[in-house]
């Protein structure tokens, strides 16, 4: 056998071992996700197969109707930690959901965690310090929201606006929202209805809060979204 032929079937064993081991052992791993057969694919448990759906038309499923093939994520503990602050529990889904996309461990460029994007100090301050485990999370951003709503009661006209008001305060953070009412004050202004904050907004000098008014006008969508599930 010449030198040539001996290179040749080198080549060729080679080839043929790779195809073997790639057959064997399947597909190698990648950051490619499978398509969904369906829309109904989204949610099927609290898995982290389950979680990589989230980024698909999960909002479009709810605005077409077809209910039946959402499934929340953690969706006990949305509902014990709502029962615990006396609010509805699609509004903390809805709100994760905006937050997060549902994804636990999600991190944003201020340092917020999570499901609910809840910051290490917060969630200290209500002594929780795992904000990786999907319960605690959930809890930290209740607790958050149930003091927002303890501030905002006696100020605003009704419900919606509470909402609307603990909305802002979330994106913002409080004392944002502090600064605000002093500016309407500034100017002899109680408002009682957070249309009457956005109107000043835009003329404050500290806070350029267009992102917090588009945050509280897509809650509010999302939200009457969420609410259609049963």
């Amino acid at each position: 056998m010449t030198r040539t032929e001996k290179v040749f079937l080198a080549i060729l064993s080679a080839l043929l071992a790779a195809t073997l081991a790639a057959d064997l052992l399947g597909p190698s791993c990648s950051d490619e996700r499978p398509e969904p057969l369906e829309v109904a694919a989204y949610y099927a448990q609290d898995s982290l197969e389950a979680l990589n759906w989230t980024r698909l038309t999960f909002l479009d499923s709810l605005s077409r109707g077809r209910l039946d093939t959402v499934i929340i994520p953690y969706r006990k503990y949305f509902v014990e930690c709502a029962d615990s602050i006396g609010w509805d529990w699609h509004m903390l889904a809805a709100l994760s959901y905006h937050e997060s996309k549902f994804d636990l461990n999600a991190v944003s460029r201020k340092g917020a965690v999570g499901l609910m994007q809840v910051t290490p100090p917060t969630a200290g301050h209500y002594g929780i310090y795992d904000l990786h485990d999907p319960r605690q999370n959930i809890l930290a951003g209740a607790l958050n929201i149930k003091n927002m709503v303890w501030r905002y009661r006696r100020i605003a006209a009704d419900e919606n606006e509470l909402f609307k008001f603990t909305m802002a305060a979330y994106n913002a953070g409080a004392g944002r929202i502090k600064s605000c009412f002093e500016y309407a004050a500034e100017r002899g202004i109680e408002p009682h209805y957070w249309d009457e904050i956005g109107a000043l907004i835009p003329d404050m000098e500290d806070f350029k809060g267009v992102e917090t008014i588009d945050y509280v006008d897509t809650m509010e969508e999302v939200y009457g979204l969420f609410r259609q599930i049963k």
